[in-house]
């Protein structure tokens, strides 16, 4: 077999952001039809990601700033007018969504001048798989001299649930 490389996706977006006081808000939508292997309908499929954001930027001291911050994401995908009212099979052969929520707490330290503290922890929950995954990051910014900057950055994180892995029902080869 060889691999294809063609893909058709033909989308829209729209994005809302707002800053009032120290309240950021931010939502947006992106939904359209995408073909992993060009116009093959078997491989077509129409998706929708929404996202919702909503951060506090409070000053707890001169030199120390936190951050709480939700995260709401929703990805569907729809392959049943390609396959199912076809009476064909494809990738997904259903619709499917997957949900995730999301809390986190970034907190900000300026030590010196030239020394700046960043840490935040985050906990993501997933509809699909159901499952919780917690991540953290250190950053130190070390700034000796003007226009010289320096990072040292440690952190963990997971991936959770994909479109794709999650809901992909398809045989490649019946033999």
């Amino acid at each position: 077999t060889t691999s294809l490389n063609v893909l058709s996706n033909t989308s829209n977006s729209h994005m809302l952001r707002a800053e009032l006081y120290d309240f950021t808000f931010q939502s947006s939508i992106l939904y359209g039809n995408q073909g992993l292997i060009g116009n093959n309908k078997a491989f077509s499929h129409d998706y929708t990601t929404q996202n919702n954001y909503l951060d506090y930027k409070l000053k707890l001291f001169k030199k120390l700033s936190i951050r709480p911050a939700l995260f709401y994401q929703n990805a569907a995908v729809n392959h049943e007018k390609y396959t199912v009212h076809e009476g064909t099979q494809g990738l997904f052969n259903s619709s499917a969504s997957v949900e995730r929520m999301s809390a986190s707490l970034k907190a900000d330290y300026k030590v010196f001048k030239w020394l700046r503290l960043v840490g935040a922890v985050r906990v993501d929950k997933f509809s699909k798989p159901d499952e919780v995954y917690p991540s953290y990051q250190l950053s130190a910014n070390v700034k000796p001299v003007e226009n010289h900057m320096f990072r040292a950055s440690a952190g963990r994180s997971f991936n959770g649930g994909f479109i794709v892995p999650t809901f992909a029902n398809f045989t490649a080869f019946n033999g």
